[in-house]
């Protein structure tokens, strides 16, 4: 370890370090934009980076952190800097130097890494992406010459370990490891506030604490809390409460006096490294360092936590669904339709009904497939629960709602009685017949299957209570007809373990592709059930428009040589669209759990009379 990172550690053994302010904030003060990669400016307007960092120095800090926090290769991306990774961060950790000298500890700030990149931010980004990237911002700072590293506003406890780990592979600096805990007791992903510390401690942290979040207050809270759970040394670095739109900028407006309170308060309660985010500039920073300066941490005493207080509640057991229950019993047949495009509901209460009356186990309805405008499928699915008494499976797709008005159409949709849903990232809005709307993606659909898990049990992302649980039993989608099936198994594993409960797959048009990847998914280790996926073809131009045009769909040459074959007449090609079904229910009934058939426009003909033909076959009764 370099002489300056043990003399770091050496300091918050004898009192507490002064930290600095907020940089972004501060910045956009000064005039930058938003929409500017703020880790750039330290190569293009080095003058004002050098001007923050001289305004908390003068203030009183005694450590001041590089701007780099957004500087890695996913975040500089759009911004077409992902090449200037090295360069960036380097710069960052010179500005800082040059004004620090030795009066204050160089720190070299790391934020989380994006787990998804990409235009549409939808390419999913492995460990090994997510580890490199971070690997490739540590040694330029770790190089550079910064005394310890940052890792700061952590949300998933999962992505501050393995930034920890990368840390420690690559340098021997000092690590302050930081997560938000908006609450003040837990993480947006639901990790109560002690035990993901303690995780981080085990991994080598040397610093642990807490940075951001909702406020002051709620950095106080996790302080005072952790100040008894843990013993290693605590950082807190608080935001300045919320801002407030002023003449339509942005502005934080806590009183340095507040800010100074609240830091002494941290002090006493054991942190030993306090200073600012958000919104902080020098005047907070030099009213809490006249109060703090030459304070030691407050004596602490760590306590066992008490039985059930670090784990989530214990929800009751949800009532399997009926669809799930009869797996045992006979051939489970899932049917999808789509929601009207109007108001009419008739149609599809018509077409419903046909299916419950030829034994269909449950009624599957999309949400806005393919970016097209369509009924709210919620609702749709609540009025056919009540009207038909069929379990309906409504699809959820992250496209069009942020992860509070996600959160907020699940507890509507549970208060309605709807209890299955197929979470799905949904496809791009641009796709669609509304190209303006824009895609939102807060989420994708693993990420979905968590937040739908954490309902379940009785938390919500922030992992504050709600109450009595959610009692949601979650399907996944599965392609097995995926260029790269071990990443669409993989992804499929990753959902199974984040609390799916079922899967259904993507129309498929050959036995062998079906079967191959039900045997991949089992390998992996995916035991629950796969409802295979049949669309019943209605003619030769389908057939082509689905291999040519549809996502994620490939027909076999010899099923669209089978529908051509039958051209032109349209009654012997919905007739072969019906026997080459026939033939896929058969050979799925082997591999797969259960049947999932997707009507043809939208229509309940073809699916009735395969429900038919599935009932007849098995001498299955309701």
């Amino acid at each position: 370890m370099a002489g300056r990172g043990k003399e770091f550690l050496a300091r918050l053994g004898e009192r507490v370090v002064i930290g600095d302010g907020a940089m972004g904030s501060r910045l956009y003060e000064l005039g930058v934009p938003l929409g500017v990669n703020y880790d750039h400016l330290n190569i293009t307007q080095p003058g004002l980076v050098r001007q923050v960092h001289r305004e908390y120095l003068d203030a009183g800090a005694e450590l001041i952190e590089t701007n780099a926090f957004s500087a890695n290769r996913v975040k500089l991306a759009p911004f077409e800097l992902a090449d200037r990774v090295a360069e960036i961060n380097r710069a960052a950790v010179a500005l800082a130097r040059e004004v620090a000298g030795q009066r204050a500890f160089v720190a070299g700030g790391v934020g989380p890494v994006p787990p998804t990149a990409g235009d549409a931010g939808l390419d999913e980004l492995s460990e090994a992406d997510i580890r490199e990237t971070y690997r490739e911002q540590i040694v330029a700072l770790a190089e550079a010459g910064a005394d310890l590293l940052i890792l700061e506003t952590f949300t998933d406890l999962r992505q501050i370990q393995l930034a920890l780990t990368v840390a420690k592979e690559s340098c021997d600096l000092p690590v302050v490891a930081q997560m938000t805990f908006p609450d003040g007791r837990r993480a947006p992903d639901g990790s109560e506030a002690s035990l993901a510390l303690r995780s981080l401690i085990a991994l080598g942290a040397d610093v642990v604490g807490t940075n951001c979040g909702r406020g002051v207050a709620k950095v106080l809270r996790a302080i005072e809390y952790l100040g008894q759970c843990i013993d290693a040394p605590l950082s807190a670095f608080a935001n300045a409460g919320m801002p407030e739109q002023v003449a339509g900028r942005s502005l934080y407006l806590m009183s340095p006096e507040y800010f100074a309170d609240a830091a002494e308060r941290m002090v006493h309660a054991g942190a030993s490294l306090v200073g600012g985010c958000c919104g902080t500039r020098a005047a907070d920073i030099a009213a809490m360092a006249e109060r703090i300066r030459g304070l030691k941490p407050g004596r602490r005493f760590a306590r066992a936590l008490a039985p059930g207080e670090a784990k989530l509640a214990t929800a009751p057991p949800r009532p399997m669904p009926d669809f799930l229950a009869r797996l045992r019993e006979r051939t489970v047949v899932l049917v999808e339709m789509d929601p009207p495009r109007g108001t009419d509901m008739q149609r599809l209460l018509r077409g419903a009904r046909a299916l419950k009356e030829a034994g269909a186990d449950a009624v599957t309805v999309g949400d806005s497939p393919l970016g097209t405008l369509r009924m709210d499928g919620m609702v749709v699915g609540s009025i056919l629960e009540r009207e038909l008494d069929i379990p309906v499976i409504c699809h959820l797709a992250c496209r069009d709602r942020n992860l509070i008005g996600m959160q907020s159409l699940l507890l509507g949709a549970h208060a309605l009685g709807i209890r299955s849903i197929l979470a799905v990232t949904g496809d791009p809005a641009k796709l669609g017949d509304h190209p303006d709307a824009t895609s939102v993606y807060n989420l994708n659909s693993i990420k979905l299957v968590n937040l739908i898990a954490r309902l379940n049990g009785g938390h919500n992302h922030s992992g504050q209570l709600i109450g009595q649980p959610t009692a949601f039993h979650v399907g996944v989608a599965f392609n097995p007809n995926a260029r790269n099936l071990a990443s669409e198994v993989e992804r499929l594993r990753r959902k199974a373990e984040q609390g799916a409960d079922f899967v259904m797959t993507q129309a498929v048009f050959d036995a062998a592709t079906m079967r191959r990847a039900c045997e991949a998914a089992r390998a992996a280790g995916v035991t629950i059930p796969i409802f295979a996926g049949i669309y019943p073809l209605v003619s030769s131009r389908n057939a082509e428009f689905l291999h040519n045009e549809f996502p994620g769909i490939s027909i076999a040459d010899e099923v669209r040589r089978r529908m051509a074959s039958a051209s032109p007449d349209r009654v012997r090609m919905a007739a072969e669209g019906i026997a080459i079904a026939k033939e896929l229910i058969d050979a799925f009934r082997g591999c797969a759990d259960g049947l999932y058939i997707i009507a043809p426009l939208n229509r309940p003909r073809a699916p009735v009379e395969l429900l038919e033909y599935i009932r007849g076959r098995n001498g299955e009764t309701e």
